[in-house]
């Protein structure tokens, strides 16, 4: 990531124009008819879908 205070050392190395690469873009899909979602109040045989919430912490 290019921050704002990288921009004046580029120029002092001569790198006005630089090559750079766009975010991915990153679908996250749970499956599973026993996946409910995290706040939702479990009945048996349920369980909640957690790991998109971590797939997507590490992904951040």
């Amino acid at each position: 990531m290019i921050r704002t205070q990288d921009i004046p050392i580029l120029a002092s190395l001569g790198k006005i124009h630089i090559k750079v690469r766009k975010k991915p873009l990153i679908g996250i899909i749970s499956s599973g008819k026993e996946l409910v979602p995290a706040e939702t109040i479990l009945k048996p045989g349920e369980v909640r879908e957690v790991n998109s919430h971590l797939v997507a912490a590490f992904c951040r």
